[in-house]
């Protein structure tokens, strides 16, 4: 008669090989079986303990993600009470599948020890087979894997919900993950994990852009502020800089490509000043904007920069916008020729930082000690249009003043 693992180990190989009759499992599972034997050389019988890499390496590792570490840990307590008493572990596991911070209900710590779930093991599918955490690093989607989905016969007591955390570069930066020893593969549980994986997503995008213009929508004014919502961070010049997925998915971009470096007009019919003129008057509720390509209704709200040197939109000359034609140099007065010597040499100081610092107006703003708005109104006065990426050009909407 066949051992446990033993017959785990003959389901594996069947399914693999396509003879199993009646086994059936999902296609990330049998793509993940796949890559255990025919890449990593596992064998589904082994009882070997997963990899633990020593304190100093997972201290060094925290540390590295310290605001993920920081921003996942009141999402992880949150979701850990949606979970109570269902026996789920709360597991966060860096881009390695590293487990990092963990949250244990107390009648699955024993399991969970047995398990290998504790902080320093090593939950790759390289080195723990088919398994949540590992699968989905690979995957890069919200999945299953229920009991003996797992490769290795000694992971085949539990049942993983895991969700994938993106960077603002949609990088795979961490999963967040629910294993528990459930008899039943509860998709409910995956979709709390996957909320609480795009809640600390979020954060880390706009703790990412913190200094930054960052506009907020969904189709659903109650649902700005939520897991579900868009996100568009805009640089000092009012050039799109980053979207998360939500953004691009709410409006129709398989890619960021066409939005990055790209005023906020090209998403909505709203310049980026108008916006943030009436979000200051509405005191920061969601307001209804149109996206320009289709004129789908979304609601959002702008939040300005944390930083003290904050650009007054506001106070931008109507001229300074994106798409504008260059003005001539000088004031309004006149052209070049209005400029006196000491005028002329200004711009020409100020035109060659802009060149060395690739007309990051921060860059050239600390450089100079001074603000922003100092570098935006000066460029103005000596006239000074910069193009930024894409031939655009920094600057504000006409409508800065609507």
């Amino acid at each position: 008669m066949l051992q446990p693992n033993r017959n785990h180990a003959h389901l594996v190989y069947s399914v693999i090989r396509g003879t199993a009759r009646d086994a059936v499992a999902p296609e990330h599972v049998r793509r993940s079986w796949r890559r255990c034997v025919d890449e990593y050389g596992l064998n589904p019988a082994s009882s070997a303990q997963p990899a633990v890499v020593s304190r100093q390496e997972l201290l060094l590792r925290k540390d590295r993600n310290l605001e993920l570490v920081s921003f996942a840990d009141a999402e992880m307590a949150h979701l850990y009470r949606l979970l109570a008493g269902s026996g789920h572990s709360i597991i966060l596991t860096d881009r390695d599948g590293v487990l990092l911070s963990y949250y244990g209900d107390p009648s699955f710590k024993g399991a969970a020890s047995r398990a290998g779930l504790l902080p320093g093991a090593v939950w790759s599918e390289r080195s723990g087979g088919t398994n949540g955490m590992g699968t989905c690093l690979l995957e890069r989607q919200p999945l299953i894997v229920h009991r003996d989905q797992h490769f290795l016969a000694r992971n085949t007591g539990l049942t993983c919900c895991a969700a994938p955390i993106f960077d603002h570069r949609r990088e795979l930066v961490a999963v967040l993950d629910a294993s528990g020893e459930s008899d039943r593969a509860q998709q409910h549980t995956l979709v709390l994990v996957n909320m609480s994986a795009q809640m600390i997503e979020n954060r880390l995008f706009l703790h990412r852009f913190r200094d930054a213009f960052v506009v907020r929508f969904h189709s659903r004014p109650e649902l700005v502020g939520t897991w579900s919502e868009g996100i568009i961070a805009l640089d000092w010049a009012g050039a799109i800089a980053a979207a998360d997925r939500n953004a691009l998915f709410q409006l129709g971009c398989k890619t960021g490509d066409d939005l990055i470096g790209a005023p906020l007009e090209r998403a909505f019919n709203i310049s980026l000043p108008a916006l943030v003129a009436r979000s200051r008057r509405s005191s920061f509720h969601p307001l209804p904007i149109y996206e320009a390509r289709h004129g789908g209704r979304f609601f959002s709200v702008a939040q300005e920069p944390e930083s003290g040197d904050r650009l007054d939109v506001a106070d931008l000359p109507s001229d300074y916008c994106h798409g504008a034609r260059p003005a001539e140099p000088g004031p309004a007065s006149g052209g070049a020729e209005s400029l006196n010597a000491l005028e002329r040499a200004e711009r020409e100081a100020l035109l060659g930082e802009l060149e060395r610092g690739r007309g990051n107006i921060s860059h050239v703003a600390r450089k100079l000690g001074v603000g922003r708005n100092t570098v935006y109104r000066t460029m103005h006065r000596l006239g000074i249009q910069w193009p930024g990426k894409k031939g655009v050009t920094y600057g504000c909407s006409r409508s800065s003043r609507s």
